[in-house]
């Protein structure tokens, strides 16, 4: 996947169902508003890998592009999802934000190029 608009698009859907199972997970309900945030949010944060490393060429994939950068995400959303210091909400809008850089990854691991595991 290299569209831009296809990557926010994934990561939309995506970060919004991740707060879903969240929240299913935390048994509370969805609250309106943090669940807006986390489309929004993640159609932001599934840019961010292009944006700290723009497309400038077939191999611009560095560090935000590599599975290096995949479990370093995973790790941090595993450390909020338990961090006794954050609200309910706060966790399941984190674990929306770190699903949306994942889906980045994910859909350009899957072209030609893959992804390196640190450039």
């Amino acid at each position: 996947m290299s569209n831009r608009r296809e990557h926010q698009e994934l990561s939309g859907v995506v970060s919004a169902f991740a707060y879903l199972l969240a929240k299913k997970a935390q048994n509370e309900p969805v609250d309106t508003g943090t669940f807006i945030a986390s489309i929004f949010g993640g159609v932001a944060v599934g840019g961010l890998p292009d944006i700290i490393e723009p497309a400038t060429g077939a191999n611009h994939r560095g560090p935000a592009h590599s599975w290096t950068a995949a479990v370093g995400t995973v790790h941090l959303s595993k450390q909020a999802w338990e961090s006794p210091k954050l609200k309910n909400e706060q966790k399941a809008f984190l674990i929306a934000m770190g699903a949306a850089y994942l889906s980045h990854l994910l859909a350009d691991s899957d072209t030609p190029a893959g992804l390196p595991l640190l450039e």
